[in-house]
Order: C-alpha cells, then structure tokens, then sequence
C-alpha cells in the first residue's frame, strides 16, 4: 500500500532555522471501523511519527489513510 507524501514548503523566503523544533502526532488505525470501547478502552490511540522531516524550507512526512495529524512547528526565535 502506497500512502501520501505531505510536503510543506515555508511561505516565500523564510527557511526553517536549524533550531527548529516540532513533534508530529497522529490518529490512525488500519480498520476504519475502528473505536475505543467499553470491551477495548485502548484500541485506537495517538502515536508519533519519527518518519517526519524537515530541511530547509521544506517539512516533509508519509501520512496514513484516514487518519488525523497534528504537526507541530515551533521557531527558536518564537519561544519565550
């Protein structure tokens, strides 16, 4: 199975510094039919993808079918 490429490129001349920081979570089961129960409280679950990258200008990961993501990118120069 193939899953979708996502690349997010930064809005014109800004590059992502070196100190960059970000986490990318997500919510995905192969069974799309899939819930949490009362019998299996913990069957589907958030996770982190390691697979995410970003270089430069570009943050790039693999993302699953019918599932939710969160990326999260936090700027150095934006922490307080």
């Amino acid at each position: 199975m193939t899953f979708p490429r996502l690349s997010l490129k930064s809005p014109g001349d800004v590059q992502y510094p070196n100190d960059t920081l970000f986490i990318h979570m997500v919510l995905s089961d192969r069974d799309s039919l899939a819930v949490n129960s009362a019998r299996d409280p913990e069957r589907v679950q958030p996770g982190t993808v390691s697979a995410t990258t970003i270089d430069s200008d570009e943050l790039s990961s693999t993302i699953s079918p019918l599932s939710w993501n969160v990326i999260r990118v936090r700027f150095d120069s934006m922490q307080q």
